[in-house]
């Protein structure tokens, strides 16, 4: 009886009742596009700057990182199973760990950099999650764009070592610093040419920190590493650390204040047609409130209604919001993230979201029609 009273009321008041549906539907399909654009925007921006380069580097406390960055004979190693040892820390904010082995060799007159280096695969990488440096394939070599522009190098070419010749497997991007002089092997045949099997120099890594004090997520992991392994020690980039903080703060504020935006439209949109629809029925609400039904039977045609409508928009406005986000947001991504694409798992929240708004919206007109007589209300009529 209850749900036909609200389908006739609804039929009866069908363009009213059509424009609070597609209202609420562009309000929900916005919602969604927003926060899956979000969702998505700040993955790509993250892994920009990820792209940027390892923001850690862990070494031994012997040594003088001056030392490290020059490349002299008086850097002290480690043990190459140190790299594996974190890797296998779910715990450790840091990802993407790199054992390095590094010497200076003289190459047609010049002096370069050669670099032994083999990443350490975590349990959790996938294809998006991945190392930023690549293992070198062996017998090949990878040179910094300058080594290969002073040793005459290209991509395929043959470079000899040592008395060994290595093909040019690739030719890495002008970097604007040491990198660019590098001779790029797999640590293990840069261990065998220098002596030092099973040691490395250092260790690149990449703290993927989610807390906005950048300050205090490099002195936690700081305290956690050297509760792992006591005799190394950790150099942060800050600068690197900090921007991906910031890119990750950028679009999750930007994101909070335009869903609140559509929040308050999305009340006041509700607030302002039940009063309209309220207004118009204060007859009929008089004449049921004479005949005896109670308002809390009145109140729950009104209700039933909104939640209806609501959970209707909440499912046509997921569906379109999505289509939207995957059918615009990877075309303006620019760097490839995760595929977008319908996340089902929010749709429960989203239609509670909506469904709460609505009630709380529509409550807010119904309080004044409780505080009105039956009487009142055919007096004025």
């Amino acid at each position: 009886m209850r749900l036909s009273l609200v389908l006739r009321q609804a039929i009866h008041k069908r363009f009213v009742t059509i424009l609070l549906f597609l209202a609420l539907t562009a309000s929900v399909s916005l919602y969604v596009y927003i926060s899956n654009t979000s969702r998505y925007t700040n993955r790509s921006m993250q892994l920009i700057v990820k792209r940027l380069g390892h923001n850690l580097i862990i070494l031994p406390d012997s040594t003088n990182p001056l030392d490290l960055y020059w490349c002299t004979d008086k850097q002290t190693t480690a043990s190459e199973e140190v790299t594996a040892f974190l890797a296998g820390h779910g715990k450790l904010a840091s990802r993407y760990f790199v054992g390095v082995l590094q010497s200076r060799i003289e190459l047609k007159g010049k002096s370069y950099l050669l670099t032994g280096i083999e990443p350490v695969q975590r349990a959790d990488e996938s294809a998006e999650k991945g190392n930023m440096i690549r293992p070198v394939p062996e017998g090949t070599v990878r040179l910094g764009c300058m080594a290969a522009q002073q040793l005459g190098c290209s991509k395929g070419t043959t470079l000899l070592l040592k008395g060994t010749p290595y093909t040019v497997e690739s030719v890495a991007k002008e970097m604007g610093d040491m990198d660019d002089y590098r001779v790029y092997l797999p640590l293990k045949t840069v261990q065998a040419l220098t002596g030092q099997q099973g040691r490395i120099h250092y260790i690149l890594a990449f703290l993927c920190q989610h807390s906005n004090d950048v300050d205090k997520s490099i002195e936690r992991e700081r305290l956690f590493l050297k509760q792992l392994v006591p005799e190394m020690t950790m150099v942060a980039k800050s600068n690197l650390i900090q921007g991906r903080a910031l890119a990750r703060q950028t679009t999750d504020k930007t994101l909070y204040y335009l869903l609140g935006l559509i929040l308050v439209v999305t009340l006041m949109i509700i607030v302002i047609s039940g009063s309209q629809e309220i207004a118009e029925r204060r007859k009929e609400t008089g004449i049921l409130a004479s005949m005896g039904a109670g308002y809390g039977y009145i109140l729950s045609l009104y209700l039933i209604k909104i939640g209806i409508l609501s959970l209707l928009a909440s499912f046509s406005g997921f569906l379109l919001g999505s289509a939207l986000a995957v059918h615009w947001t990877s075309g303006f991504l620019v760097t490839e993230t995760a595929a977008v694409s319908f996340q089902w798992a929010d749709f429960p929240l989203i239609a509670a979201v909506t469904l709460v708004t609505a009630l709380v919206a529509e409550s807010v007109p119904l309080l004044g029609l409780l505080r009105s007589a039956p009487s009142d209300i055919l007096m004025e009529e």
